[in-house]
């Protein structure tokens, strides 16, 4: 029975079908998303099973082909995100698009199948300047019993990074998780993507350069070797135009990133919160950058004052397992996970940015800059979905103040 604001019920009655055994099953979550320069971005419901402990894996099939007009030309950075039941986005795909060809990928996505079941919002973009691709994912549900019933997944990393600022060479924030003491097991999954090269950006870094990062887990070490061979493409999607064959940093063209998984067993039942850090590789600094003091135009690179420098697209999303249903309190944070909370997407683009929070904000007030100090934009923010649209501004580095409650925290937007 449901009653409106005005005291008038109304009774509905409808039949649900509950099963204790379970069938593989294929739902097709959305189809029909047609993403380019003119809709980078779009959110769609999907209708999936419901379930508790029915299913051991799900994996999706994402299915790209050409829109009328053709596929786009060129590898743009895309993916797919969810909404989880606190309404925070989570990156689940990261995708590459192909040069100019329709392509066919599968991944497996059993860590977030607790996520996949019921009406379910995802949000699908792309970094685009063209015609784009279609966009449809299909999930198979396979029958069984799992290691664990219950799963809660909590984004600790989302976010453009400089890699080789001579004045920021380690840029990604500390985070401190405190696991419930309910927890038996827990993996961390880590998409990180290198873009940026050219003569301005020394050896080619970051989508070309081969580099091995490391993942600090209360000071242990867990290394990420950050590249992909590209020929043969990993997904299959080979013969595409351009220089599709050349390997790069954690993606090639026409696949879903690589997903690096590390087991974190050893910490579920440590009473004090456990350490993150990410430590990009220390060898490499760009000696093309404009922070760096001995930079010279014409001598050491073509052009000092250029802002368009490598940078690692890194999303690190950390998920704990559980035995039995317990409620979780999305702010039983340590409080430096904030800065980690707020993530822009895509970024780097090519002018429209999406401001996100995973924690509630109160009256933040946001402002961007250009580097010469020029002020772009300036609002109010609660912490909900913002469109940022730098359209109309100059290629390169901009400025993300937020501060709230004198806090005050900066972010990187990198238009292209």
């Amino acid at each position: 029975m449901a009653k409106n604001n005005f005291g008038a019920d109304e009774i509905i009655n409808t039949t649900v079908s509950i099963v204790q055994t379970a069938t593989n099953q294929n739902v097709i979550a959305f189809s029909d998303i047609w993403i380019d320069s003119s809709n980078p971005s779009e959110s769609t419901f999907g209708i999936l099973p419901s379930f508790t402990g029915a299913f051991d894996a799900v994996t999706a099939t994402l299915k790209v082909t050409c829109p009328p007009g053709g596929c786009g030309l060129y590898d743009r950075v895309g993916g797919i995100d969810l909404r989880g039941a606190n309404g925070r986005w989570i990156e689940i795909i990261r995708y590459i698009t192909p040069y100019s060809l329709a392509c066919t990928h599968e991944v497996d996505l059993t860590q977030y199948i607790n996520l996949l079941q019921g009406k379910v919002e995802f949000r699908v973009y792309s970094g685009t300047l063209d015609n784009g691709y279609v966009y449809k994912l299909e999930l198979d549900y396979h029958a069984g019993t799992p290691a664990h019933k219950f799963s809660y997944v909590k984004p600790i990393w989302w976010d453009t990074y400089p890699f080789g600022d001579y004045a920021n060479l380690q840029p990604v924030p500390q985070i401190n998780f405190e696991f419930p003491e309910e927890a038996v097991d827990a993996e961390l999954f880590m998409m990180t993507t290198g873009h940026g090269w050219g003569d301005n950006n020394s050896f080619n870094a970051a989508e070309f350069y081969d580099a091995t990062h490391k993942i600090l887990v209360n000071g242990d070490e867990f290394p990420q070797h950050l590249w992909v061979t590209c020929d043969p493409n990993p997904d299959g999607c080979n013969n595409q135009n351009g220089t599709w064959y050349f390997n790069r940093a954690g993606w090639c063209p026409g696949s879903i990133a690589a997903v690096y998984t590390y087991d974190l067993t050893n910490y579920v039942n440590l009473t004090t919160p456990v350490s993150f850090n990410y430590r990009f590789y220390e060898g490499y600094v760009d000696m093309c950058h404009p922070n760096h003091p001995d930079c010279l135009t014409g001598v050491t690179c073509t052009d000092c004052a250029d802002t368009y420098n490598p940078h690692l697209v890194v999303a690190a999303n950390l998920v704990t397992y559980y035995d039995s249903a317990f409620v979780i309190d999305p702010l039983h944070v340590i409080p430096q996970e904030l800065a980690a909370s707020i993530s822009t997407f895509p970024n780097p683009s090519f002018g429209v940015f999406m401001l996100n929070s995973d924690l509630p904000l109160h009256h933040a007030n946001v402002t961007v800059y250009a580097l010469d100090g020029t002020l772009v934009h300036s609002f109010r923010w609660n912490g909900e979905d913002v469109r940022l649209d730098l359209s109309g501004e100059k290629s390169g580095v901009y400025q993300l103040i937020i501060e709230e409650n004198n806090q005050r925290l900066v972010k990187r937007l990198v238009k292209l």
